[in-house]
């Protein structure tokens, strides 16, 4: 038998998620726990052909709750490990026929953002067109903590497509926010380019590793937070995951994992 990696105990896990999230940045005083979860052998989950977007909660921890008592860090663990078993990711893997018992899952800890000015999920290439002659981002985005996947009924998120590496860098909207006043958005032009800069980045930066087969794009979570500047919201990347190409140049979207 192979022994144990310390990294690998508990308290290890708690020590560490503790740093985490009491690290500086907005909400330090709570850390957010979320989790890719990926098979040990075979098969594969945060990948391109199964993402497992949205499979999987996140919960809130506080360094400062000792143990194993509700909303500390050890119980923010222990329950989001639990969701390995829930029953939406247990049928997802039998869809991809991955085996359950060779799922192992990682811990993701970020700054928790209770009160975030705007947020969404965005892909790095435009969903709408694969053959790579139009290529923009794709955002979907909203003020505050409004659900962007899944909004109460009739309330409308923030979408456009953004063509970066177009002259004038323009922006087409496809859908309009209902949450903000007519004839305004989710973010303004600063904050579009300043998104659309990163995505940029992120982009160039994982293509030598997804990008050889041609079309590829990343599903980047997004925040504009103004914790650390009152009044000057800063932009936050929380996290990157490869995107399933699409099959057909209409089944483009963004779905995300809370």
């Amino acid at each position: 038998m192979e022994p144990r990696s310390p990294a690998l105990e508990p308290r290890a896990h708690r020590s560490a998620c503790r740093k985490g999230c009491s690290g500086t940045g907005p909400g330090a005083a709570r850390g957010r726990l979320r989790r890719p979860a990926r098979p040990r052998r075979g098969g594969s989950e945060d990948l391109g052909t199964f993402t497992g977007a949205g499979l999987y909660d996140s919960e809130t921890g506080w360094p400062g709750l000792s143990g194993d008592q509700r909303d500390s860090v050890g119980w923010a663990i222990k329950k989001v490990w639990s969701q390995v078993w829930n029953p939406r990711a247990y049928e997802e893997r039998e869809y991809f026929s991955t085996r359950h018992l060779d799922v192992g899952m990682a811990l993701l800890v970020h700054a928790n953002f209770p009160e975030e000015e705007a947020q969404g999920v965005a892909l790095t290439n435009n969903p709408f067109d694969t053959s790579g002659l139009e290529p923009a981002f794709y955002v979907n985005g909203q003020v505050g903590n409004i659900d962007v996947v899944t909004p109460d009924r009739g309330v409308r998120v923030e979408a456009y497509l953004q063509y970066f590496h177009s002259p004038g860098q323009p922006v087409v909207y496809t859908q309009r926010s209902s949450l903000v006043p007519e004839g305004s958005s989710v973010l303004s032009p600063e904050q579009a380019y300043r998104l659309g800069f990163a995505l940029d980045a992120i982009h160039r930066f994982f293509a030598p590793a997804y990008g050889s087969s041609g079309w590829y794009a990343l599903e980047v979570d997004w925040k504009f937070d103004d914790k650390r500047s009152p009044g000057e919201p800063s932009l936050f990347i929380k996290q990157a995951r490869p995107y399933p190409r699409p099959v057909s140049p209409t089944a483009g979207g963004c779905s995300r994992q809370q």
